[in-house]
């Protein structure tokens, strides 16, 4: 006995269905040519383990492939090395440098008692999205200079980024990150 799924694709009568199956099932009915991405294809490739995705990674011969910084960035993201920006602001200035071509920080980076936006650890380079109405008054003041004295004694160069530069200047901004990451 058969149970007809679309024209032409059929399943043993009774047989479980399962969310392969049905995968499967839509791919014969459209034919030729047709692909499954995103989750479908990642489970069905058995790649939703952070071990597994870097394997693959490594195994594609990143240079001149399409995606592959980004699925980079997103591993990381996936294993707890990155975070999410906590403002538009950083939000903003993340897709600026990641539109520029710069590699991927990481975010809200903890150096001791303190965290950074974003950071470059292994340069020791930080960049702060500095907005007026989180440092305008005169106790955050003190305290921010306190905390950039201290990042400095343990190394850190960090590029101080406002508002106005990164909506008026994004340019000048990515300059300064590129020539602070260039040494």
């Amino acid at each position: 006995m058969w149970d007809r799924l679309y024209p032409a694709v059929y399943r043993v009568a009774g047989s479980p269905e399962t969310w392969r199956q049905a995968l499967m099932a839509a791919c014969l009915a459209w034919g030729d040519g047709v692909v499954v991405s995103h989750i479908a294809a990642a489970a069905l490739c058995g790649l939703f383990r952070v071990a597994q995705l870097r394997r693959r990674l490594d195994a594609s011969g990143r240079a001149g492939r399409r995606g592959t910084r980004l699925l980079g960035e997103m591993i990381e993201v996936r294993a707890g090395n990155g975070r999410v920006p906590e403002s538009v602001f950083e939000t903003r200035l993340s897709r600026v440098l990641r539109a520029a071509g710069l590699p991927a920080p990481v975010l809200q980076h903890g150096v001791g008692k303190y965290r950074l936006d974003f950071a470059y650890p292994a340069l020791h380079v930080a960049i702060e999205a500095d907005g007026f109405s989180w440092h305008s008054s005169r106790a955050r003041w003190d305290r921010d200079i306190e905390r950039r004295n201290a990042l400095a004694v343990l190394g850190w160069t960090v590029i101080h980024v406002t508002w106005p530069q990164l909506q008026h200047k994004p340019e000048k901004v990515v300059e300064a990150v590129r020539a602070t990451l260039a040494g």
